[in-house]
């Protein structure tokens, strides 16, 4: 096996070389001890394992190839284009040229069998949220939204928007653009 001395050096050329039966084997062998380990209840010798297991050459090849290369063209996030929604915060994200297009599922939206989020229709020029009454505030990105309570009263739609005396509210997720877009993007 063409195994570097140090983590420092790259070898791309051995990539080709190496002997994964032999790196397979190393690495069942080590998972193999720190279940018997954890079995007798010897803890400090499963973590020494644990521990030499996260920091073994092998171990780390051997997790680049399943993500590159036998989950080729599974959607793993990170490879492939996807990206996790654990991401979607990052400033590479919002700062992203027009043509990188972001795959991954938005968060649901649901309001049981009212109005949902995706009833009232956000202006992102103007700052302004309108409800399906037509009723328009402004708005906020990382704030709750909430339409006046004299509006909310004689509205014909209220039964259909909110049970609440104080009037209905909208929660506004701080990428709430992003979201958007991720949802019209799964409609198609």
């Amino acid at each position: 096996m063409n195994k570097p001395k140090s983590d420092s050096q790259v070898n791309t050329e051995g990539w080709k070389t190496i002997n994964w039966r032999q790196v397979e084997r190393y690495v069942f062998k080590l998972q193999k001890r720190i279940y018997a380990a954890s079995r007798r209840g010897d803890v400090k010798l499963v973590r020494k394992l644990q521990k030499t297991l996260m920091r073994s050459w092998s171990n780390r090849v051997l997790a680049v190839r399943l993500v590159t290369v036998e989950n080729q063209g599974k959607k793993t996030a990170g490879v492939d284009g996807i990206k996790d929604r654990a991401y979607l915060s990052s400033k590479w994200v919002k700062e992203r040229d027009d043509s990188l297009r972001i795959f991954c599922k938005a968060w649901p939206v649901s309001n049981g069998e009212r109005f949902d989020k995706t009833a009232f229709v956000l202006d992102w020029d103007k700052g302004e949220i309108r409800c399906p009454n037509q009723v328009t505030i402004p708005f906020a990105p990382g704030k709750v939204v909430h339409f006046p309570k004299h509006k909310c009263a004689v509205c014909s739609l209220r039964s259909r928007c909110t049970t609440s005396k104080q009037g209905g509210s909208v929660s506004i997720h701080p990428d709430e653009a992003l979201m958007q877009e991720l949802r019209s993007r799964q409609t198609q």
